[in-house]
């Protein structure tokens, strides 16, 4: 078999977009984000969100007041819950959901696989869309809702 060859022109576009990608690295060092991100700006912020909520999980030093209301914790004459730990550990949890859900939105994947029926495929992107419904009804309005919560 003879290895696929680049033409000149293909080397050239080849050059242009790696030289684009470098200028990109620095743009995106120093605004956060790049020209190039905002092809699929969602999926760009989706893959930005879920690895920094895993850190925020991993890091948690506190948890929002509104995690005792959400899991209808007790709480003390301050709001503050009385089982500290047990709140901390609902808020990692959260996070760690919310990450897991922004992950799988920025891979974008639908499990098709070679070989597969036709009903098998119909059943596949069924679930995903029903999936994706989901993230867009639930994951996301929860997420905007506790928008401020996001410090450390």
């Amino acid at each position: 078999m003879i290895p696929y060859r680049m033409t000149p022109s293909e080397w050239a576009a080849e050059i242009r977009w790696q030289l684009r990608r470098i200028g990109s690295f620095f743009y995106r060092g120093w605004n956060g984000w790049a020209p190039i991100d905002t092809w699929s700006l969602d999926h760009y912020l989706a893959g930005v969100l879920a690895p920094a909520l895993r850190h925020m999980a991993r890091e948690a030093h506190g948890c929002p007041t509104w995690i005792c209301e959400e899991y209808n914790l007790p709480v003390d004459e301050h709001g503050s819950p009385v089982d500290f730990e047990y709140a901390l550990t609902r808020w990692k949890d959260w996070l760690t959901e919310t990450a897991d859900w922004f992950e799988w939105y920025h891979k974008d994947e639908i499990d098709l696989v070679p070989g597969m029926t036709d009903a098998a495929k119909r059943e596949v992107i069924a679930f995903h869309e029903k999936k994706m419904q989901t993230f867009k009804t639930i994951i996301l309005p929860a997420f905007v809702r506790h928008f401020d919560s996001l410090w450390d």
